[in-house]
């Protein structure tokens, strides 16, 4: 999984689900998204389900992993958007 718009920030802003497959992996379609606000790891249970884009007006560090049955869980990626 791979966060995009990153970097400080002026106005809210909107995040939608962008997913980078490494080679070799296969059908990934139906993996579940999962992320966190809080600076914790998401897991296969823990962390807020996408399923939707996500709103930021605040500073915040967004933590996301994808997680599919048979496949290891995916590295998690760590975003902090920064609110001048």
């Amino acid at each position: 999984v791979r966060v995009t718009e990153r970097g400080p920030q002026e106005e809210a802003v909107e995040l939608c689900r962008e997913i980078t497959v490494a080679g070799g992996l296969g059908d990934t379609s139906g993996a579940q998204i999962r992320y966190t606000t809080d600076n914790s790891t998401p897991t296969a249970t823990t962390g807020t389900v996408y399923s939707a884009p996500l709103s930021l007006s605040a500073t915040t560090v967004l933590r996301v992993r994808a997680f599919l049955a048979g496949l290891a869980p995916s590295n998690t990626d760590t975003q902090t958007y920064i609110f001048l």
